[in-house]
């Protein structure tokens, strides 16, 4: 959400929230688009993965995942992963967060597809895990 200072919204407006794509098992690389954003001129991009507990709460940001991919560790089985976009304008910052995927599971396992979890605002984000 844009900060409001007299009623003006500043940084970029997210239209289409960041999405994750790839297989949720160690090992496998994810992959997250920024999202789509309205912003003054051409807006840039800063990145970050964040993994949370199989219930979508008590996230982390992952230390040094700070691109649009991500591969899953064995730290990641049972989480919950996340994307978090921070685009930037000259008229400030504003962060946009993906849906929640997972949980991971172990390298080798049988994945079945099923329909993607409905959008979860997540909680926020505490620096390093």
């Amino acid at each position: 959400t844009a900060a409001i200072s007299g009623g003006t919204p500043r940084g970029p407006v997210n239209t289409v929230a960041p999405a994750i794509s790839g297989q949720f098992a160690v090992g496998e690389r994810l992959t997250a688009t920024p999202g789509t954003w309205t912003a003054s001129g051409t807006p840039t991009f800063t990145f970050n993965w964040y993994r949370c507990d199989m219930s979508g709460a008590n996230c982390l940001s992952i230390h040094g995942a700070t691109g649009p991919a991500y591969t899953l560790v064995g730290r990641d089985v049972g989480a919950t992963i996340g994307f978090a976009s921070h685009a930037n304008d000259p008229t400030g910052t504003v962060t946009a967060y993906s849906a929640l995927v997972g949980p991971a599971a172990p390298a080798g396992a049988a994945l079945a597809a099923m329909a993607p979890p409905a959008p979860v605002q997540p909680p926020p984000v505490q620096p390093w895990a």
